[in-house]
């Protein structure tokens, strides 16, 4: 036997070695849940649950060893960033078994807000740990795609279960896999496809999923909030992806010099002219209650008794304080996306308490923008974006562009 082929061979048993490793913790791990689990659910359940968290798991075990063995020389171990992300493979993987769950109380719901929370925490810093550790590799690369593509297709279904979110919050979930379905059907019948266009915007759109995902998974806010923010919160998501095919099918060229022109056009209206006008918004909806809670005090608690709001004397002058200082925010352009983020939760919670109506619609609709897209033109300083559009260590990778 030639020199090549016992390295050929001896790759090939590393990487079928750390997948077996792999596994004996993947099954350790859902036995020790399973485990908690018997302690307070039958026995039915747990099985019904460990047997589809085992079939993700099983996948996610398959895609290690795919990534492994499509490596020049596979790794004599994991290392500390990729065992991060594993372990947030793990998290979903058991997230995912939770959708054959036949009740979801309370309790196990904040359990299932805890996990995904931990999964998304786990991909904001495994690169800065690759980074540091050097430790980066496309292994990682690789993985930290798979598990974002699951974990975007697994929690809407949950969140759906929960009753948390519309059905057609599905599209958010497959859009990832019917775009690579575009990609291969296109590679079979020997199509051209077009390269990607680098977009910090794709990344930050990505970005607020996981963040809106984790945020409905809690018992917290319910419809009618979380499907109005649903809707808001997808609609940019999937346009992103349809914008990519279109581009990666030739139908659009951004090299072209009419599409650079509309381009931007587009890239006015949406990012400058229209983070002002939600500015304007907020600041006509929200001046008048936000002022009056400071100045009217004891009407502002009998109104958050009489709504059952819990601790309503302290809450009138948190709620009022923070109204004020984010509108001076937004007004401002000042860390304009922080104050955003205030106003959302405020929102939601208003909704919750008071209903939905159309100001508190447009309150939460005008801060999703903002969160997203800005406060756009006339801000005076620092806008707080790093904080929601890069990752520590910003590791760099390009998922869907190079599967």
């Amino acid at each position: 036997m030639d020199a090549s082929r016992q390295e050929k061979l001896a790759d090939k048993f590393r990487g079928s070695q750390l997948t077996g490793r792999l596994a004996i913790s993947h099954l350790i791990v859902i036995m020790l849940i399973a485990g908690i689990l018997l302690i307070f659910y039958p026995i039915e359940w747990v099985l019904q649950w460990a047997g589809l968290a085992g079939l993700f798991l099983i996948i996610e075990l398959r895609q290690f060893y795919i990534a492994v063995r499509a490596m020049a020389v596979p790794p004599e171990k994991i290392g500390v960033a990729n065992t991060i992300t594993l372990s947030r493979g793990i998290l979903i993987a058991l997230l995912g078994g939770m959708l054959i769950f036949p009740e979801i109380g309370t309790a196990l719901q904040v359990a299932v807000g805890v996990a995904y929370s931990l999964a998304a925490i786990a991909d904001f810093v495994d690169g800065f740990v690759a980074r540091k550790l050097g430790e980066t590799s496309p292994l990682g690369e690789k993985l930290d795609g798979d598990f974002d593509a699951l974990g975007i297709a697994i929690t809407p279904l949950l969140g759906i279960k929960l009753g948390q979110l519309p059905w057609l919050y599905l599209l958010v979930g497959v859009a990832y896999y019917l775009f690579l379905f575009g990609l291969y059907y296109r590679r079979k019948n020997g199509k051209p496809i077009q390269d990607l266009v680098e977009s910090q915007f794709r990344r930050t759109i990505a970005g607020f999923q996981m963040g809106f995902l984790a945020v409905i998974l809690y018992p917290v806010y319910g419809p009618p909030e979380t499907i109005l923010a649903a809707y808001i919160f997808m609609t940019p998501f999937l346009a992103m992806f349809l914008f990519d095919w279109l581009c990666v099918s030739g139908r659009i060229n951004p090299e072209n010099a009419r599409y650079q022109q509309f381009a931007g056009k587009a890239e006015k209206l949406f990012f400058h002219w229209l983070p002002l006008l939600f500015r304007i918004v907020i600041i006509f909806i929200v001046i008048t209650p936000a002022f009056s809670k400071l100045i009217r005090y004891p009407e502002a608690v009998a109104t958050f008794s009489g709504l059952g709001v819990p601790g309503a004397k302290w809450m009138v002058g948190l709620v009022g304080l923070l109204e004020v200082l984010s509108l001076l925010m937004i007004l401002l352009g000042i860390a304009g996306r922080y104050a955003a983020f205030c106003l959302m939760f405020i929102m939601g919670a208003a909704i919750n308490y008071a209903g939905l109506d159309w100001q508190n619609g447009a309150v939460l609709f005008s801060a999703i923008y903002i969160e997203m897209f800005d406060t756009g033109r006339y801000s005076l300083g620092f806008s707080g974006a790093a904080v929601f559009t890069d990752r520590l260590g910003k590791r760099s990778r390009k998922k869907i562009e190079t599967l």
